[in-house]
């Protein structure tokens, strides 16, 4: 991909790639078009959507910051690399059409941007979130699950990496290890994203592939980036991995593959402080301790 610098008129370009999604893209439209800060461009990619989301767009269109591309169903990885291919901006963001950006989203990156030299990876926190700082920029990305919708990356880094589109759960964290290759990362430390719960999300608990899909994916970036992360950080992470497909047989109501699961979780990372609550959850699967101890801790 080459790009044009003389075609670069845009600070931020917005990219969101939707699928079916009548409901909600709107939403997330609005919380564009409400930034306090106004020089972007937003291109939204339709996936294939097969119900009403071209009608509710089409009055946004009247805004000339705002495009719309319709594609042939290929996931949001592809759908994702034609709105970047499509992008003029100096700098890239992303927003799913099921999540909104806060009003200062925009404006506390460009602040940030003025500030700060040398970084083509910001990303702000989530509506909620607290920054937990890691040992290095490996262990920050492999570690923290930070959502395309938080990050703001300059466009030169997408002219060698863009998302794989072979990988649909976890391509953004699969990213943003690539790039960080090549440049620092820094967090504004500014809740800037909102992340709605609902139960037709990709990676809800109700779905088997996601979960399985992300131990593979944590499996294969432990190898690939063996010499940037420490041993400890991987026996974390993968003990995340196992403990997210036990919630996924535990919210299914499938206890004993949850238990299987729950077992994994322990044995990857046998040492780390939180395990004193998986034993709780331990007991209550075996009705030694009361039901209320998956409720508290399923969550963490």
């Amino acid at each position: 991909m080459c790009l044009n610098q003389k075609e670069v008129i845009m600070l931020f370009s917005i990219i969101i790639p939707t699928y079916n999604r009548e409901k909600l893209i709107g939403f997330a439209i609005n919380s564009v078009i409400e930034q306090e800060f106004t020089d972007w461009e937003l291109i939204i990619i339709d996936d294939g959507s097969t119900d009403s989301t071209k009608e509710v767009i089409e009055p946004y269109l009247k805004d000339e910051r705002v495009k719309y591309i319709f594609q042939k169903n290929a996931e949001r990885s592809t759908a994702r690399n034609n709105g970047i291919l499509k992008s003029k901006g100096q700098y890239i963001c992303f927003l799913d059409s099921d999540d909104t950006f806060l009003n200062n989203h925009l404006l506390t990156f460009h602040e940030f941007i003025k500030n700060t030299e040398n970084i083509g990876f910001i990303y702000s926190l989530k509506k909620g979130d607290k920054f937990i700082s890691r040992k290095n920029k490996f262990e920050q990305v492999f570690l923290s699950d930070i959502h395309s919708q938080q990050v703001c990356i300059k466009r030169n880094f997408f002219d060698k990496d863009l998302f794989d589109p072979k990988i649909n759960i976890g391509e953004d964290r699969e990213l943003w290890m690539r790039i960080i290759l090549n440049t620092d990362i820094k967090c504004t430390l500014t809740p800037t994203v909102v992340i709605i719960d609902h139960d037709d999300r990709s990676i809800h608990l109700k779905h088997s592939a996601p979960v399985f899909k992300n131990r593979t994916l944590i499996n294969q970036l432990s190898k690939s980036y063996k010499n940037n992360l420490s041993k400890k950080v991987i026996r974390l992470k993968k003990s995340h991995a196992e403990f997210s497909i036990f919630k996924h047989f535990i919210y299914t109501d499938k206890k004993l593959k949850a238990l299987k699961y729950l077992i994994r979780s322990i044995v990857k990372d046998p040492f780390n402080s939180w395990n004193k609550h998986k034993f709780i959850i331990l007991l209550t699967l075996f009705k030694i301790y009361p039901k209320r101890g998956i409720s508290e801790y399923i969550k963490k």
